[in-house]
């Protein structure tokens, strides 16, 4: 919530440039309570997010005081995360431990794809994993298998957005979210910058999407189709003004 928060407030500073300053204090504070989380996929993605906002400000701008602003809102939180903040977020920013960035992930997202290899075209049903898993370790063959997961807790989700949708809704299920997220995404590119706001938002949870796997929640669900339907909305908003569709308008090159 913390990270797509600040995703938003981010994304309305290139909308409303006179609330730029409050907007950026507030994104500052959003990103801050977030690594109090030390929810390494969404400090991540919140990071994701700035960078890519700095680049579209340099691209329109290269002295763009909101590019300057998002700068400092970037360094400033890395300061604040290193100095006051310890935990495994800045752990995993000095470590050159694979093992300790994939936090047994290796193991849960090989029992994903073992999971999904059962039922490759529709998967095993929405929010399935948490027994499909279960149902997984108990096999004779897999008695020895899997120390990370067993150590733990049976999990309830792949921790991986792609291996997610694989185990629960298949080959299917993935090519329906990726022309969805396709979708999105080039409306947003076209309609900039109205569109930064839900872009930005679709972004944090793509990226955070790369170790973690928000479905099993609905209400983190909510939060993916929130900012495709917006952009589906602005899509269609755009189609319906377009000249073309205008009444008394031809709908060729040629006079009639």
């Amino acid at each position: 919530m913390c990270a797509l928060a600040a995703a938003i407030c981010i994304g309305t500073t290139f909308l409303q440039k006179r609330w730029a300053i409050p907007l950026t204090l507030l994104a500052l504070s959003l990103s801050y309570i977030n690594w109090l989380t030390q929810s390494r996929g969404s400090v991540f993605a919140v990071f994701g997010v700035i960078c890519l906002s700095m680049a579209y400000a340099f691209h329109q701008n290269k002295r763009s005081p909101v590019a300057l602003s998002l700068l400092g809102l970037f360094v400033t939180l890395l300061v604040v995360g290193t100095f006051f903040v310890k935990g495994r977020i800045l752990s995993t920013l000095t470590s050159f431990d694979f093992a300790f960035l994939l936090n047994g992930r290796d193991d849960i997202w090989l029992a994903a794809w073992e999971i999904f290899q059962k039922s490759p075209l529709v998967g095993h049903g929405v929010d399935s994993f948490h027994g499909a898993l279960r149902a997984h370790l108990t096999l004779p063959e897999n008695l020895g298998r899997f120390p990370a997961i067993r150590g733990q807790y049976t999990f309830f989700n792949a921790h991986q957005m792609i291996l997610g949708i694989l185990c629960e809704t298949g080959i299917a299920g993935l090519a329906v979210f990726s022309v969805l997220i396709f979708r999105g995404i080039g409306s947003a590119i076209r309609n900039l910058p109205q569109t930064l706001p839900p872009f930005l938002m679709l972004t944090a949870f793509l990226i955070h999407g790369i170790g973690g796997y928000g479905f099993h929640r609905s209400w983190n669900a909510a939060l993916f189709f929130l900012p495709l339907g917006i952009l589906e909305g602005w899509r269609m908003v755009v189609a319906t003004r377009s000249p073309a569709n205008e009444p008394g308008k031809p709908t060729s090159g040629k006079n009639t």
